[in-house]
């Protein structure tokens, strides 16, 4: 994951660099997060992040769109279960991840998972994000966009065990 993330910010920083626009960075779990914006529930997306860990966030339907109300976290499913019972009011779980631990998901109680075409981040969704971004002018330089990491990649932690 952190090889395929690096790749790709690697490519589009030398695409936008060599036609010379802005970048317009957009975090997956906003792609996943976007469709559901219609809903009225907390829209969570869970995205597997293996070791039995996932990715989430949550967002909260606003006129227009959707409005961050967490930090991107790293954590176990038991983690989000923990943050979604702790809230007041319906939710919807979307993403790889919530497909991959749907038993820790489905018994919740206001809590509906929102099936296989929400799991992974839609191109309609970065189109009409990206679109409105630019229309802002929220974009950036190509030599400012940096991968954001949630957690540090096998190679560090086997360097920190080593004590190097």
């Amino acid at each position: 994951m952190f090889t395929g993330l690096r790749v790709g910010v690697t490519t589009a920083k030398v695409l936008a660099q060599a036609l010379r626009i802005p970048v317009v960075p957009i975090p997956s779990l906003d792609l996943i997060a976007y469709p559901l914006r219609h809903s009225s529930a907390l829209v969570v997306p869970v995205v597997d992040a293996r070791r039995s860990e996932v990715y989430y966030a949550m967002y909260r339907p606003v006129p227009g769109g959707l409005q961050r109300v967490s930090g991107y976290e790293l954590g176990t499913p038991a983690d989000v279960v923990a943050e979604l019972q702790s809230r007041r009011g319906e939710s919807i779980v979307a993403g790889d991840g919530a497909a991959r631990f749907r038993e820790v998901f489905a018994d919740l109680d206001r809590v509906e998972l929102a099936g296989a075409s929400y799991a992974a981040p839609s191109l309609a969704a970065l189109v009409e994000l990206a679109a409105g971004c630019y229309e802002r002018e929220q974009f950036v330089p190509p030599s400012d966009v940096t991968p954001m990491y949630l957690r540090r990649s096998d190679a560090e932690i086997a360097l920190e065990r080593r004590g190097v």
